[in-house]
């Protein structure tokens, strides 16, 4: 709404664009420019201690409904960060997995080159340990 009246505003009117400027600059952002950075700290924190998806919900259900109130943010939105979420979480993890799996010995580079890899036998899935 604030973004449509400063818009809506011409150029004669410079003190009521300013200050709807300053409003617009002082809105919370709704984008998903930090999920990278959510998605790391999430599965870090998961592959550290799985116990810690309990400590990290609250936290991540209050950043996926950021903004849902104001008209501004929709459900696509909402799903939008779901998705990246799951996107860079994934990606992240298997990240871990791999250099668990290096580091702890079930995968190796000579595995690598000549694909001998199998998903039950060079994995390391430290959390899935954790928990069995």
């Amino acid at each position: 709404m604030i973004i449509e009246k400063y818009e809506s505003l011409g150029r004669h009117h410079p003190v009521e664009r300013a200050k709807l400027a300053r409003l617009r600059s002082s809105l919370p952002s709704h984008t998903v420019r930090h999920c990278a950075l959510i998605s790391f700290v999430t599965v870090a924190g998961m592959f550290n201690r799985p116990t810690f998806i309990g400590f990290a919900t609250p936290a991540l259900f209050s950043w996926l409904h950021k903004g849902m109130g104001s008209k501004a943010v929709n459900w696509s939105h909402f799903h939008y960060r779901i998705f990246s979420l799951c996107l860079y979480g994934t990606l992240t993890a298997v990240v871990f997995v791999a250099v668990d799996s290096f580091y702890y010995g079930y995968l190796t580079l000579a595995e690598l080159s000549n694909f001998e890899i199998s998903i039950g036998s060079n994995f390391v899935v430290t959390p899935l340990n954790f928990i069995l």
